[in-house]
């Protein structure tokens, strides 16, 4: 049982180390960036705490590809971080106190664009947030509250997933606002992008091109004929890779694997070029190592 046991873990070390690291830059304590080899265009979006992840005093930076600086936008609840696609509106949902626990009800948000932050309370946890020119669309099981940052103003409406148990109107901005495609992601020349093989079309460890979607790639392709592997990752014995996003000039999609460290998860990021399937370790997060210390996820932005 040891030599297995052994053998296992040896295997878990070698799959680890496959993709070569290279020299890196510090951009906050738990934090590396590594130098990619060609340009990459637009900005790193994150919230960084250092007192643990509820915290009241967490930061939200961002990192200019570009420029390679780090800029710091405002101050922020610790929570769940989402971002606007260009980056100029951002959400931060975060929990409430009552006596029957914590729940994730209150929503910090902030417009760039505007320099206007506002904090929403709602009775339930939004399920999701997405983001339309200066609009934040709060999702939950039958309805859209939709806020705009420059009224002021709060309206619900039905959800746009088509159940009508509220009444209300149709909203074409929350509907527009959620592109999220649980089958894979449309690259800019119309084939699609996801894991194949693995725990759904976003989670796996082989990541390929086709020219339809994760679903109706198992039904007319179930032979993979016309699918194109990108890049195999090593299998993980605890862990797994996730395709998070394509980057905004859609050349690249952003991996993420998460690995297990003590009460959280530490998270490597890998840029794939989705045209030769060359792969890249862009960012490591080591916070969760750090006592109290914890990053969103990082998200890639115009």
């Amino acid at each position: 049982m040891k030599t297995v046991r052994g053998v296992l873990l040896a295997g878990c070390l070698v799959a680890l180390a496959v993709l070569p690291m290279r020299a890196h830059t510090n951009l906050l304590t738990g934090l590396l960036y590594y130098d990619p080899p060609a340009t990459l265009q637009g900005r790193l979006m994150f919230l960084y705490s250092a007192d643990g992840y509820w915290s009241s005093n967490a930061k939200i930076y961002e990192f200019d590809l570009v420029s390679r600086s780090l800029r710091f936008l405002t101050e922020s609840p610790g929570g769940d971080f989402d971002v606007a696609k260009d980056g100029q509106t951002f959400c931060v949902r975060y929990g409430s106190v009552n006596g029957f626990g914590l729940f994730i009800t209150n929503a910090f948000i902030h417009s760039v664009r505007l320099q206007q932050s506002r904090v929403l309370t709602f009775q339930q946890r939004p399920a999701k947030v997405t983001f339309m020119d200066d609009h934040v669309c709060f999702h939950f099981d039958r309805h859209v509250c939709d806020y705009s940052m420059r009224t002021g103003l709060l309206n619900q409406r039905v959800s746009p997933s088509g159940r009508t148990g509220e009444r209300g109107e149709d909203n074409p901005r929350a509907d527009a606002a959620d592109d999220f495609h649980p089958f894979g992601f449309r690259a800019r020349d119309g084939s699609w992008l996801f894991f194949q093989g693995g725990d759904g079309a976003l989670q796996g460890n082989r990541l390929v091109l086709s020219p339809v979607n994760e679903f109706d790639t198992q039904y007319e392709d179930p032979k993979g004929k016309n699918v194109r592997v990108l890049k195999r990752f090593p299998k993980l014995c605890r862990g797994s890779y996730n395709l998070d996003q394509l980057s905004p000039c859609g050349r690249y999609a952003l991996v993420r694997r998460s690995l297990p460290s003590g009460d959280a998860w530490g998270n490597t990021y890998y840029v794939v070029n989705i045209e030769s399937g060359q792969t890249q370790v862009l960012i490591e997060d080591k916070a969760c190592s750090l006592p109290g210390t914890r990053i969103s996820l990082i998200h890639w932005v115009r």
